[in-house]
């Protein structure tokens, strides 16, 4: 099973801030010599601050996805279950038979018929 991602951006964020620490208790030896523990100190609390940030940005991505992913539901939710009451096209769509053939009422098939030949006479 695959770890979450709330998982991985921990273990991100652990292993930077140990590569920080070692990096830090090297240079300790040479930088406590010359006396500069409290820069040591500054180092860690800079790199403890980059990992929260680092941890704020992955929640925050985190948050926008499962935003997106629930308008996207919504979305897609609508669009299966459409409201036929009160739609302008309810009113207009024409019939269609259980054939699957779009039926026409015989009145406008003959007035749209005669329409045609009235303009085919004409340019006979």
């Amino acid at each position: 099973m695959k770890p979450g991602r709330a998982v991985v951006a921990d273990m991100v964020c652990k292993k930077s801030l140990l590569i920080c620490l070692a990096m830090f208790l090297a240079l300790s030896g040479e930088a406590g010599a010359q006396g500069g523990a409290a820069q040591i100190e500054l180092d860690v609390l800079r790199a403890q601050q980059s990992q929260l940030e680092q941890r704020d940005i992955l929640r925050q991505n985190e948050m926008m996805a499962l935003e997106t992913r629930r308008r996207a539901d919504d979305a897609v939710n609508l669009m299966q279950w459409p409201s036929i009451q009160g739609s302008p096209l309810a009113a207009s769509a024409p019939l269609q038979p259980a054939s699957g053939m779009i039926a026409i009422p015989d009145a406008a098939l003959a007035a749209s018929r005669a329409r045609v030949e009235a303009v085919t006479r004409a340019r006979r």
